[in-house]
């Protein structure tokens, strides 16, 4: 959706300081974010329902969870375009044809401006909110949490908690030490993983975690 619309094209503050951060390179990026995604829901699922289920049924509830990840994903984009909130790296990528410096330290609002850095970059730069990244890592917290848990042994239940919601917090950590969203973005990403995740387990996927329902005749 996002290379088919353009955002919300947003004004800004002479003064916001927000904004000023410098442009660095991401850690994860999306392609790895959903690599390592991909990796962690299969692996999961297979080990917790390696005992019970068919492999063609192991793989129906890996699909299950990837759909409730692209919902996450879909409805996330669809808010970045249409907040347009302005990255923390903005001003270092967009390089507007305004004098900065002049009117730094005042209350004027500049809505009429082009901006000279590449293209691309500077429309990514215009989808700060919500953090995606911290929305789908979440989700995919949540889909772990959700797994029965006599399916786990009783020592490796917290080692996989303890791992998932690393990855899940490390993702946030990064995008705000990249420069790429502010905190209360991570923060609302994280939140919004959380709903999304828990109505696609109540009302899209009940049965998925319920591994009698799925018992090897």
């Amino acid at each position: 959706m996002e290379y088919f619309v353009n955002p919300v094209n947003r004004g800004f503050f002479c003064n916001d300081n927000s904004i000023y951060f410098p442009y660095k390179q991401e850690i994860i990026n999306s392609t790895l974010l959903a690599f390592i995604i991909f990796v962690m829901i299969v692996v999961i699922v297979s080990f917790s329902y390696s005992n019970c289920l068919h492999v063609a049924k192991i793989a129906n509830i890996s699909v299950h969870c990837l759909f409730a990840i692209f919902i996450n994903l879909y409805i996330c984009q669809l808010t970045k375009l249409s907040v347009g909130r302005l990255r923390p790296h903005f001003l270092a990528v967009c390089r507007p044809n305004i004098d900065l410096e002049a009117c730094a330290n005042t209350l004027k609002y500049i809505e009429t401006y082009n901006c000279t850095g590449p293209y691309n970059v500077v429309r990514q730069a215009r989808l700060s909110f919500f953090s995606g990244h911290a929305s789908i890592a979440m989700t995919a917290l949540y889909l772990q949490a959700r797994f029965p848990r006599h399916l786990y042994g009783l020592g490796s239940l917290p080692l996989i908690q303890m791992f998932v919601l690393s990855i899940a917090l490390f993702v946030g950590f990064t995008r705000i030490r990249d420069n790429s969203h502010h905190p209360s973005d991570v923060l609302a990403g994280y939140i919004f993983g959380t709903i999304v995740s828990i109505i696609a387990v109540f009302l899209f996927l009940p049965p998925m975690f319920s591994c009698g329902s799925y018992l090897i005749n």
